[in-house]
């Protein structure tokens, strides 16, 4: 019986979450298509940028349409350990069907590996919601809703 519950929390966590990207959510732009941020997303940026303290005014956030269960990349050509240029692709139909809470948890995801050059960060199996924004796939609103400042203190500190 033991053994089963990992397997059954496993199962439920997959339930919950959709796929943010490919491993660390960055890829190297072969061409930049997205070049200005659509007005969609800077409500978004501006609370990102109000914790981080810092302007992200030059990684633009656009729509594109992305690979079946990626729902954001981080685009980011590096050299020498620092970024030259980056941008954000959201799916245009993922976005659409998420929550509020959930659209939060994407734009600061993404914003995470681009701007913060964070990486993704692996999930407590003991608990059901991870313990990060940065976690490899987007929470369910109950878990962003309940742990929303714990998440902002962990991603920002």
């Amino acid at each position: 019986m033991k053994s089963i519950i990992p397997l059954i929390i496993s199962c439920i966590t997959v339930l919950f979450f959709q796929n943010c990207g490919t491993q660390f959510d960055v890829r190297v732009p072969s061409k930049q298509t997205i070049t200005s941020t659509d007005p969609q997303f800077d409500a978004y940026i501006q609370e990102f940028e109000s914790y981080y303290g810092k302007s992200v005014s030059t990684i633009p956030i656009g729509f594109d349409d992305l690979e079946p269960k990626i729902a954001g990349i981080c685009y980011r050509s590096i050299v020498a350990g620092r970024t030259l240029n980056a941008y954000i692709a959201i799916d245009r139909d993922y976005w659409y069907k998420i929550s509020e809470y959930q659209r939060i948890n994407l734009i600061f995801h993404e914003l995470g590996h681009c701007a913060m050059n964070k990486n993704h960060v692996p999930s407590d199996s003991v608990s059901l919601c991870p313990t990060s924004f940065m976690f490899e796939q987007i929470m369910s609103t109950p878990c962003i809703r309940d742990n929303y400042d714990a998440y902002i203190e962990e991603l920002f500190r």
